[in-house]
């Protein structure tokens, strides 16, 4: 008979800590929008309580993602590696007193936008030197284009042309929409120019 309560204790024990184990992060039939600037990978906190020490392992999608040792209180798995859009079912299981817990399962989605950027100062040289510069071969060249469209000088307006295509592939690092704008205009420009040169348009007189 003295064997009852022991039985009922030790069978209590993993229930007592069951009580304590939840999962609170990401929440359950949510949506987690990202923007993606530039084919990045983003990283996700799965968070979940516990009332004691523990070895507790991720699952996404019924697949073992990683294990860590848990303290009492609130812990985090931190996975980087989410680039699409997809539906994620997780959960966490922590062994406790021998006795493998499960938490409930949790399901939430990804959304990823791609933005365009058209600019990214981020990744520009912006010392005075390189800045003045550019502002100088751009502003060249399109003088220059100007001047090949008013003398009807053909180059003069191919020079400035490939000024600007050279001065848009240098912009392409940080403004990429700007710059492959500006590239198409200097490869139109440029062929138009040749074409004037090989074949002049005359007015005339008899």
């Amino acid at each position: 008979m003295k064997l009852i309560p022991i039985l009922f204790f030790i069978l209590m024990i993993p229930l007592a800590y069951a009580e304590g184990f939840n999962i609170t992060s990401p929440s359950n039939n949510t949506l987690i929008d990202f923007f993606d600037t530039a084919g990045e990978r983003f990283e996700i906190d799965f968070k979940y309580s516990i009332n004691t020490s523990s070895i507790c392992s991720l699952f996404l999608n019924d697949t073992l993602e990683e294990s860590q040792n848990a303290t009492s209180g609130t812990n985090t798995f931190s996975i980087d590696e989410f680039n699409t859009n997809q539906t994620i079912k997780y959960n966490v299981e922590c062994n406790l007193t021998g006795t493998p817990l499960n938490s409930s399962f949790h399901v939430f989605s990804v959304g990823i936008t791609e933005v365009i950027q058209f600019f990214n100062a981020g990744q520009c040289r912006t010392d005075t030197g390189s800045v003045l510069m550019l502002g100088l071969f751009i502003i060249t060249s399109f003088i220059l284009i100007g001047m090949g469209l008013s003398t009807k000088i053909g180059f003069i307006g191919v020079l400035g042309s490939l000024m600007l295509m050279f001065s848009s592939i240098y912009l392409a690092t940080c403004a990429t929409v700007i710059a492959t704008i500006l590239i198409f205009l200097s490869i139109l420009m440029f062929f138009m120019f040749i074409f004037r040169s090989f074949f002049p348009t005359t007015t005339g007189g008899s």
